[in-house]
């Protein structure tokens, strides 16, 4: 079998092989995670029985995080021991599956090219692969030590808080391990169940391509190209990737480059060319949920040596705007930046809108015609603080087609530094996109008659509600709605529906004024009493000030955290 043969026959058993390592990898955690519920369950029944014998003078020294009486040291044992372990049993578990994995992923690829495999332990090919670190930094050694760590502080803050807030030791139990209404995928352990998964099918991809590495080494290829999956799920840092030869040695990168990475590495010569040809799946499922019905022309075959950024240029509109997001779509599509502008080519993480924008700020302002000047939606200068709690997330309100919309563009600018706008028209497609400062956006007046009855979206950087400016402005433009996005939530305001009109400036205007001392009073009665906390009140006052001037104009205002 020659190189080409060996390559093409690689290319096509990866594929299966990769799923088949991805069931291996199941069972694996499935053995692993079986033994953290065993654990965790021991130290919640000690721990509900520890926290039945408190007097309230224990319950309050325990919530300052001190440990001074026997009790209380017997619950710092229960926890210290916990951690202790999951971070020397869970590891011994892994290892033993992992010497298995490295003993076949060498002898597989040895059979894929017709040579005899030679007699090399699974243990010292797993005792090498300890010493490389993988998925930026990671190493196997301090996966379940740093998990054990984090999961034993984040309970203490559970069992703390609970406490503090004079929660029943049921209820803080539940919070640890979760309602069995909701199959207990509610509670602390459920995450840290999540991580695990993550770290444990992300060790093993390292393992597995360690020893490709040192396969390919052997087999006598001097290179390796990069080797991505052509779906809607590969990352953007492995689209980039995908392709990219390199000469085995000092400074070579090899996958996982990310937790639950999928790419490979296949040996090749110095020019990277692979003889045959690669799958592809034009869809972010896996096949398996995609109705057989649905799969003409999404599955198939493509040359071995397209990369994934010219697949990807050939792809359909609505699988290009699903991947990209909406504003890096209008980049990628009107602006010319390729694919690989959008990634880091250092560390190959996402850049912001913000980093882009420097990168490339003459092709930014082409297309989203920067404005300095017209009518402005501009957030408030105060920096409130997000106090709801986790637990209380909500799937955002997409009944419509400019909001199911409006949620996804909103996705794409939420984290950014400097605000962004899109206007939607009501069968959900976006009219224009535009840039602004670091605290408002601004739209030229002669835009201003094309958007009536719209939506405007936009995003406040520092986490802010409505200002009096984007109300003013909506109602101005005759706006359907106008919303904002933070980091953690969504705002909206929107006309009658009845009358679908707004009120004047001036209403609005003395409204507000009208009804924000008793806003405030509002507010402040919410703090005197310990419903909120003090530094949330800004917050608080925008939201109580805007629900009753939505009340008063009747105007539909909402406040989502989603």
């Amino acid at each position: 079998m020659n190189d080409l043969e060996v390559q093409q026959a690689i290319i096509d058993a990866l594929n299966q092989h990769n799923s088949y390592l991805q069931r291996l990898s199941s069972s694996s955690i499935h053995e692993i995670l079986n033994h953290f519920d065993d654990l965790s369950l021991e130290m919640l029944k000690q721990l509900r029985d520890l926290l039945d014998d408190l007097n309230e003078a224990e319950k309050t020294t325990l919530t300052s995080g001190k440990y001074t009486t026997a009790s209380l040291k017997e619950i710092q044992g229960v926890m210290t021991n916990w951690q202790q372990s999951i971070s020397t049993i869970l590891p011994e578990i892994l290892d033993i599956s992992m010497i298995a994995l490295a003993s076949y992923e060498s002898a597989y690829i040895y059979k894929l090219a017709n040579k005899k495999a030679p007699v090399i332990s699974g243990k010292t090919l797993l005792n090498k692969a300890k010493k490389t670190p993988y998925a930026g930094g990671q190493l196997l050694d301090y996966i379940f030590p740093n998990v054990a760590e984090s999961v034993r502080k984040k309970a203490e803050y559970v069992i703390r808080d609970g406490v503090s807030n004079g929660q029943t030791n049921q209820e803080i139990i539940q919070r640890i391990k979760g309602t069995k209404a909701r199959n207990y995928a509610d509670g602390l352990l459920n995450q840290t169940r999540n991580v695990i998964d993550a770290e444990v099918r992300t060790a093993r991809a390292h393992l597995s391509n360690d020893v490709y590495l040192q396969t390919w080494s052997a087999l006598g290829f001097e290179y390796t190209r990069d080797v991505a999956t052509l779906d809607g799920r590969t990352s953007f840092g492995c689209a980039v990737k995908d392709g990219r030869v390199q000469l085995i040695g000092i400074g070579h990168e090899k996958p996982p480059y990310h937790h639950r990475c999928r790419t490979v590495q296949v040996g090749c010569d110095k020019d990277g060319k692979l003889d045959g040809t690669r799958p592809f799946v034009a869809d972010n499922r896996p096949v398996k949920d995609i109705p057989k019905d649905q799969r003409d022309g999404k599955i198939g075959h493509v040359d071995a040596n397209t990369t994934y950024k010219d697949w990807f240029d050939r792809q359909d509109e609505s699988f290009q705007k699903e991947w990209l997001g909406p504003v890096k779509y209008k980049l990628y599509k009107e602006g010319g930046f390729p694919i690989d502008k959008f990634v880091d080519p250092l560390s190959g993480r996402k850049f912001t809108l913000d980093e882009l924008r420097k990168v490339d700020e003459k092709g930014f302002e082409s297309v989203f015609k920067l404005s300095k000047t017209g009518k402005s939606f501009k957030q408030p200068q105060n920096e409130p603080s997000f106090y709801d709690l986790p637990n209380k997330t909500q799937k955002p309100d997409v009944s419509t087609p400019a909001r199911k919309k409006a949620v996804a563009y909103e996705n794409d600018i939420r984290s950014e530094n400097t605000e962004y706008g899109a206007f939607i028209s009501q069968d959900g497609k976006i009219i224009k996109m535009i840039a602004g400062d670091t605290d408002k956006v601004s739209v030229s007046s002669d835009f201003w008659s094309k958007v009536a009855h719209s939506t405007f979206t936009h995003n406040h950087p520092k986490g802010s509600n409505f200002s009096i400016e984007d109300i003013l402005t909506a109602a101005e433009l005759n706006l359907a709605e106008v919303r904002v996005v933070t980091k953690n939530m969504r705002f909206a305001i929107s006309s009658s529906k009845e009358t679908n009109i707004w009120p004047s400036a001036k209403e609005i205007q003395n409204t507000v004024d009208e009804l924000k001392p008793k806003a405030l009073d509002i507010t402040r009665n919410m703090i005197n009493t310990d419903f909120i906390n003090i530094r949330f009140a800004q917050h608080e006052l925008e939201h109580q000030l805007w629900l009753m001037v939505a009340k008063r104009l009747n105007l539909n205002y909402s406040r989502e955290m989603s």
